[in-house]
């Protein structure tokens, strides 16, 4: 049998070890909670924002040597899904000037992407057989962007038209005889 004082003395660091647990755990709230901010009228500013397109050059003349290189490059806000919790599928169209996106090329993006860039050659064969643009003569363009929120039932947003200007160029034939 064990003496009396065993027993005193085992509560007594079980006690303690309680206390220092305990105390820990006040301190670490003590800490923690003034460090914590309200913060409901936070909204970053990509997030939610108006749908709005912007291009990095709205004036070009594309010309063979630079083919392989990044002709344009069109940038997007990501729009709202207007609290739905809703993905947000964009779409980019480009037409000719004055034509009311009535024969547009839309391109369907897809989901949580913002950019999409073109290179010399593609966007001189879209001018070229999609537009019938005369070569070595600047074609206007319009372009716009526009969103579809979750299956299409609520309706989602259009940018304001960006007007372009491009000049295509006649390529020289990959076939040789």
């Amino acid at each position: 049998m064990r003496p009396i004082s065993y027993f005193i003395s085992t509560a007594y660091n079980f006690l303690q070890k309680k206390i220092l647990v305990l105390l820990a755990l006040f301190f670490i709230c003590f800490i923690a909670i003034p460090g914590c901010k309200k913060t409901e009228n936070f909204s970053p500013s990509k997030i939610n924002a108006p749908l709005s397109l912007n291009v990095s050059d709205s004036s070009m003349i594309l010309n063979e040597t630079n083919k392989f290189n990044t002709a344009i490059t069109f940038n997007w806000t990501t729009g709202s899904n207007y609290g739905s919790n809703a993905p947000i599928t964009y779409v980019l169209e480009i037409d000719k000037k004055g034509n009311n996106f009535a024969g547009s090329l839309k391109n369907n993006i897809g989901k949580a992407i913002y950019s999409l860039s073109y290179t010399t050659s593609t966007l001189n064969g879209l001018l070229l057989s999609y537009w019938k643009a005369p070569v070595a003569k600047a074609f206007a363009l319009e372009a716009r962007m526009y969103t579809i929120i979750g299956d299409g039932t609520l309706k989602g947003d259009t940018s304001k038209v960006i007007q372009l200007s491009v000049t295509p160029y006649q390529p020289v034939s990959s076939t040789l005889y």
